[in-house]
């Protein structure tokens, strides 16, 4: 039998962006809702590896994330308003070097440098960089690695996307 799970969507007016993780697996859940990506959701694409340019999705719009916290499982919906909205924010409070390893762990030498909005999926930068299933709404990031051996994992493959941290308050949908 399918279990039926409840549907969620994130109040962007009473929300916060706080860091974006580089990510390996599922992350590590603790009182703060960590949202990893999930394969067919989340990439990114090392696009110029001298200048150390990695270029990915940080929030994909309108895509369900399943989320467990014991015996609560539900999915959590970002649309594309609460996307702009948080990432507005986010960036407003410099943001642009907050970021963590697994979620875990504070990670020096890496910083947005590009920060946009997908609003034409046909014709978006996001396409001549290789990345897929981009939907209209979602934020990619581009972010330049100044950190030598983040820089050596990437290219060695073992992080596999980006995830948000946040402050999310939510309402069934």
């Amino acid at each position: 039998m399918v279990k039926k799970l409840k549907n969620f969507r994130v109040k962007p007016s009473s929300s916060d962006i706080y860091a974006v993780s580089l990510v390996e697996d599922e992350a590590v859940e603790s009182g703060v809702n960590a949202l990893s990506k999930q394969k067919q959701a989340m990439n990114f694409k090392i696009h110029n590896e001298e200048k150390r340019m990695l270029y990915g999705v940080a929030l994909r719009a309108n895509f369900p994330i399943y989320r467990c916290y014991g015996q609560d499982e539900f999915y959590l919906t970002f649309d594309a308003n609460a996307i702009e909205r948080l990432v507005n924010k986010f960036m407003s409070n410099y943001g642009q070097k907050s970021f963590t390893i697994d979620h875990m762990e504070p990670a020096e030498g890496i910083v947005i440098t590009e920060s946009w909005l997908v609003k034409d999926t046909e014709n978006d930068k996001s396409n001549a960089l290789g990345l897929e299933n981009v939907s209209e709404g979602s934020w990619i990031i581009g972010c330049k690695i100044n950190n030598d051996e983040i820089w050596q994992s990437i290219k060695e493959g073992r992080w596999h996307g980006f995830s948000i941290e946040s402050w999310i308050d939510m309402e069934e949908i």
